[in-house]
């Protein structure tokens, strides 16, 4: 049943039915509140069937704005407590008196209810007569019947009955009515408790089947029972036919609830005035009030806070509030922060990077007109302007327009460095070498050029004497840089190595090797690596000497000489010899002469006289003297000195006998 909603909508109370209480009836204003001036506060009791404020308001809702103490009265419907038997007539034909004709069965050609001021319980109308329309109860679950009436040609009652009640106690009536059939002469109801009619005559929709709620407050007074009625005055039985469904009467039970409601004020704020800023830069906008413990509240933005930091691409308004610890707003209040244009500029630079030493011309460009200029780091204050810049470097041109308003550009001009080379490889060589000359720049995309004629970072040359190699570096239309490197050119010495040579076994002997230059270094390898021209050897066996010099890196080919290692070194003169031609022992000479490198042997007579003299160590005497002359028998004396191939001193002396 839709009875709550109707209530609300009915809203009444009877003068004697407000003592009629029920427990589950509790109304709730809430706590007592504060309410802002300027504002109000909605005082809501719950959910009831009807309403009655202090100030006769039946709404479910007040609006309040002033301090006061507000009440409310409450009352809702003991559904539980239907004192209708058979409302929902789902127990048939029963509970109910009538003047009208029961029907069960078809009376003409139209069926059940053909004749009027007839009725019958069914559950659609269409089943009582095949002109009516076809639904359902209006409530059709868990049942689904209704009452369907033909009305009569006479005002009749429809449906009547008596139930007990309370004195001075307030009770609900309502029911449920609808057109059997799309007609405009509708049933006209007037409904009645105690032969005393309650509210006006009652017509349904015209539309068939289109359910429609009649209620009524009704007080008690000093009856304990009610005569409840249902009387169609409609008399034109052309149409006039209808259903009745869901028919109640119970208690409305009530209660009371109170709040206290006191307003305050709410806070004031002023807001620094409108701003006018350049586009890009900053507005502060600040909200003050005397109120404390505020929380303010931009827009847009949402910022919670008194300051507010902004900058708008376009103009915008601002609005603040400010909420106080009572939870009260303040009015809104709006700025505007106006944003003047700011000018676009563009440096235009004619080259870029630049060579060291060459200028730089800068132009700045704007589509605005009317402009100042200001260049950092060169105070310039023309719309183009030159530099010469050392090293690279960022200009910042700042133009403004006639409004205040400034736009910036920067640019970086790089510039490019006094060409310089760096040579790299090895630039100290020997005669008939060649070396692989590396040049680099401090540019990495210099060009290179040697001697004027090769092309590219590598070169390789093969001077015969120390010169200088020269380079050429370009790059771009900077001025070349020329430079160069010396490849010194040592000398390949030269050198002689001594003779070959016979020592005595055990000898030592010094030998010497000749180098030129005279700085070079001798190596003699065979004795692990000595240096020094000259050497002291002692060998025990034969064996070659091998040499080589080395000048500033510079090495000569390795030459060799042999020592002839003799394995006696002793002079064996013979005491005797026989020179009378027969080929048997006819001269006197050294029966061994090894390892001697010179000699001299003088042959004297018994009485001192010199008679030959010799300087080879393989000498040999016949007998005769320095003339030619043949000497006669007899002993001779001889001396002998020299030195042998390790350089030691030879001296020896004896006797020698000549026999014929």
């Amino acid at each position: 049943m839709r009875l709550a909603a109707a209530l609300v909508i009915l809203g009444g109370f009877s003068a004697n039915g407000l003592l009629a209480q029920c427990g589950s009836v509790v109304p709730d204003l809430g706590n007592d509140t504060l309410v802002c001036q300027g504002q109000s506060v909605i005082l809501n009791p719950g959910t009831f069937d009807s309403y009655l404020w202090d100030n006769n308001s039946t709404n479910q809702t007040r609006a309040v704005t002033q301090t006061g103490t507000y009440w409310v009265k409450v009352g809702t419907t003991d559904l539980t407590n239907n004192l209708i038997v058979n409302g929902d007539f789902e127990q048939g034909n029963a509970g109910f008196s009538t003047g009208y004709i029961y029907t069960t069965s078809s009376t003409g050609t139209y069926g059940i209810l053909s004749q009027e001021g007839r009725y019958t319980i069914t559950s659609s109308p269409s089943l009582a007569h095949t002109n009516f329309t076809s639904c359902t109860d209006h409530t059709p679950a868990p049942g689904n019947q209704m009452m369907v009436v033909n009305g009569a040609s006479t005002p009749t009652n429809v449906w009547c009955q008596t139930v007990n009640v309370t004195p001075n106690t307030d009770y609900y009536f309502g029911t449920w009515v609808s057109s059997a059939l799309n007609d405009a002469n509708v049933a006209q109801l007037q409904f009645s408790i105690n032969n005393a009619t309650i509210g006006a005559v009652f017509s349904p929709p015209v539309t068939g089947c289109t359910w429609t709620q009649f209620y009524q407050v009704w007080n008690s007074g000093a009856n304990t029972t009610a005569q409840i009625c249902i009387l169609n005055q409609n008399t034109n039985v052309s149409g006039n036919d209808f259903m009745i469904d869901d028919i109640t009467f119970a208690t409305i039970c009530y209660a009371q609830d109170t709040i206290n409601v006191t307003s305050v004020p709410k806070p004031v704020i002023t807001v620094t005035p409108n701003d006018s800023i350049c586009a890009g830069e900053l507005s502060s906008i600040i909200a003050s009030s005397t109120s404390t413990d505020l929380v303010y509240n931009w827009t847009p933005g949402n910022i919670n806070s008194s300051e507010l930091n902004v900058s708008p691409a376009t103009s915008t308004f601002y609005s603040v509030t400010a909420t106080d610890t009572n939870g009260c707003v303040s009015n809104l209040v709006s700025r505007l922060v106006h944003v003047k244009p700011s000018p676009s500029v563009t440096i235009v630079e004619a080259e870029n990077p630049v060579c060291s030493g060459n200028p730089v011309f800068l132009t700045a460009t704007s589509p605005s007109s009317n402009l100042t200029y200001n260049w950092t780091p060169i105070a310039a204050t023309t719309q183009q302007v030159s530099d010469t810049p050392i090293s690279s470097t960022q200009y910042t041109v700042q133009v403004t327009n006639q409004q205040g308003c400034s736009g910036y550009d920067t640019i970086q001009i790089d510039v490019i460095p006094p060409l310089a080379l760096t040579f790299a490889g090895n630039t100290t060589i020997c005669q008939g070498d060649s070396t692989q000359l590396t040049v680099s720049g401090n540019i990495p995309q210099m060009q290179f050029e040697w001697e004027g004629t090769v092309i590219g970072n590598q070169y390789t040359v093969a001077p015969t004497e120390t010169s200088y190699i020269y380079a050429t570096g370009s790059f771009q239309n900077c001025p070349q840089v020329t430079d160069s490197i010396q490849v010194v050119v040592n000398e390949i010495p030269t050198f002689v190595t001594p003779q070959d040579v016979q020592i005595c076994k055990g000898e030592s002997f010094q030998s010497t090797v000749i180098a030129t230059p005279s700085s070079s270094t001798v190596y003699w390898t065979t004795f692990g690596g000595m240096t020094g021209p000259t050497q002291s050897i002692t060998a025990t066996d034969d064996q070659y000497i091998i040499v080589y010099v080395e000048n500033q890196g510079c090495v000569a080919p390795a030459d060799s000489f042999f020592v002839d290692v003799l394995l006696s070194c002793d002079i064996v003169v013979p005491n005797v010899f026989t020179p009378n031609k027969d080929g048997i022992n006819d001269l006197f000479s050294l029966i061994s002469a090894d390892g001697i490198e010179s000699l001299s042997c003088v042959i004297l007579n018994r009485w001192g006289n010199v008679v030959q003299t010799f300087s080879q160590p393989n000498f040999t005497w016949d007998g005769r003297d320095a003339g030619g002359n043949d000497m006669m028998e007899g002993v001779y004396f001889y001396q002998i000195t020299g030195t042998t191939s390790g350089g030691e001193e030879i001296d020896k002396q004896g006797f020698v006998s000549l026999e014929r």
